[in-house]
């Protein structure tokens, strides 16, 4: 089922970019939970975040991904670890099998802290990196 994978390679970036593209390119018809986190959500511009069995994926909360204490849903974060692994698992697929969707089968997620969005504009911008670390 699976090949060796390395997301640096020419292959493994494109088959990555293909899927959040093919995602997002598609959106317009799809309305459903994942609906408002695919503009949010892209692969690591930075090459050097990309290793043999490591994808750097980017999301970069809004407001409408909070909660009423102003804090990123636990859902939405869930749904986050969710898609981008299934993302990683489908560009491992054997060449002929690349890309085919699947199921998840458990998922568990300990929150250590509540993730805060802040306005990342003009002298207010915060950089802020959260670890978030997939044991497949």
């Amino acid at each position: 089922m699976s090949s060796s994978f390395n997301a640096k390679t020419d292959v493994g970036l494109k088959r990555l970019g293909f899927l959040i593209k093919g995602w997002k390119d598609s959106k317009g018809g799809y309305v459903g939970w994942g609906h408002g986190l695919l503009p949010s959500l892209s692969l690591a511009v930075d090459e050097t975040l990309h290793t043999e069995n490591i994808t750097t994926f980017v999301f970069k909360p809004t407001v409408h991904h909070c909660n009423g204490m102003g804090t990123v849903h636990g859902g939405c974060i869930s749904t986050v670890f969710d898609v981008c692994t299934s993302v990683a698992l489908m560009g491992r697929y054997s060449d002929a099998n690349w890309g085919g969707g699947g199921v998840s089968r458990g998922l568990n997620v300990t929150y250590l802290k509540g993730i805060i969005v802040k306005d990342e504009t003009g002298e207010e911008r915060v950089k802020m990196m959260y670890w978030l670390s997939v044991k497949l």
